[in-house]
């Protein structure tokens, strides 16, 4: 089946320091092609060799580790973000976290293996890549820490405002979207789905945040251990 090309405008990481036109030569040499997923799929499972980085175009995934818990997401990925940078560029690898669609939209698959050969201009910009890739992969292992201090908030609602600080800041919006159901959300946050549906009522009664399903607003500054945080 034929599936239409990556179109090289797409904001993403991957390929910041890029020109247009190098950014084509690379979605050229990687094959790069898009593909939907409904909610609940998995397209790739921890373990499962590939040579293939995603980049998300619409939705949200989630990253797990089922080494720890299959239900507990380490890495929430929205639209515009990526995923698999820890590959290598010179061999198949394993994947490190199962991936999960929270959100029934499409991702652009980029194969790795396909700069093996590259060379003249080519060569330069895979070893471009390559050494952003480094750097996204250091990133993400910053996310993942971050994501366990995060569980180390003692109350739930410290946990619940620590991570709405984050989304909020990596959405750039005062109205917060969470697209994660709130089963995942709670595991997400070291907790159970009734003690979220408590704490967020809480919240709301004491007017910090205002809800209507999976949009959140904040009425006035959050407090995390006794500090404001914004």
């Amino acid at each position: 089946m034929h599936r239409p090309p990556i179109q090289p405008e797409i904001p993403t990481a991957v390929f910041s320091g890029l020109t247009d036109v190098e950014t084509q030569h690379l979605l050229a040499c990687m094959l790069a092609t898009e593909r939907s997923f409904k909610r609940g799929e998995i397209p790739v499972s921890q373990g499962e060799k590939t040579t293939s980085i995603g980049i998300v175009l619409k939705g949200t995934l989630l990253l797990a580790d089922e080494g720890n818990d299959p239900s507990t997401p380490v890495v929430v990925v929205n639209a515009r973000d990526h995923f698999g940078q820890d590959l290598r560029l010179q061999e198949d690898d394993e994947v490190s976290r199962t991936v999960t669609v929270v959100s029934a939209r499409s991702i652009a698959a980029l194969d790795l293996r396909s700069l093996q050969n590259a060379d003249g201009h080519h060569f330069e910009l895979r070893d471009r890549l390559a050494a952003k890739l480094q750097e996204l992969t250091a990133e993400n292992s910053a996310r993942a820490t971050a994501h366990r201090q995060l569980l180390e908030h003692e109350s739930l609602r410290d946990r619940l405002s620590s991570d709405f600080k984050q989304q909020r800041t990596e959405q750039a919006t005062e109205m917060l979207f969470i697209a994660l159901t709130r089963d995942q959300l709670a595991a997400h946050l070291g907790g159970s789905k009734p003690e979220l549906a408590k704490e967020r009522k809480a919240m709301k009664e004491d007017e910090l945040i205002d809800f209507y399903r999976n949009s959140f607003r904040f009425l006035q500054p959050l407090m995390i251990s006794g500090k404001e945080r914004q």
